[in-house]
């Protein structure tokens, strides 16, 4: 297995450990590509790069990284699978650029919203429940779909 998997996972920590000093909690998003949402875009990337679509892993790198991150117990969200079940995954990313569409947008700020209010609560009770002159730290979660 490549290392470049783990040394990103690294420098995540790192930006983790620095918004951790000024007292900020790390939430990761893994954002998908337009191409590993949408199959017909995938399949004109396919054809004009003559590559054969059965030697590629659309969800390796989503999947590894999520390995990696979860692995350093820091909390990850995969939005693929959301993305994918979207039902009009076209719709997702922009038509003259690959950003997110209002509709991307919508449906990214949709699966984290709870998931970052359970997190903020979860926060707030653990810094009223703390002992003086302690310092809050992260907390392993790992999630996939809705929180």
């Amino acid at each position: 297995a490549s290392p470049r998997w783990r040394i990103t996972a690294e420098l995540a920590r790192d930006l983790a450990e620095a918004a951790e000093r000024r007292g900020a909690q790390t939430l990761f998003v893994l954002i998908p590509e337009s191409f590993q949402v949408n199959e017909q875009l995938f399949q004109s990337y396919v054809r004009g790069f003559k590559l054969d679509s059965t030697a590629l892993d659309l969800e390796q790198p989503n999947r590894r990284l999520k390995e990696e991150l979860s692995g350093l117990g820091f909390t990850v969200v995969d939005a693929l699978p959301d993305f994918r079940a979207a039902p009009d995954r076209t719709k997702l990313f922009g038509a003259v650029d690959e950003h997110f569409s209002p509709a991307g947008h919508v449906r990214l700020a949709n699966l984290l919203a709870p998931l970052a209010e359970r997190l903020l609560r979860e926060r707030a009770v653990r810094s009223r429940t703390r002992a003086p002159g302690t310092r809050l730290t992260r907390h392993s979660r790992s999630s996939n779909a809705r929180p």
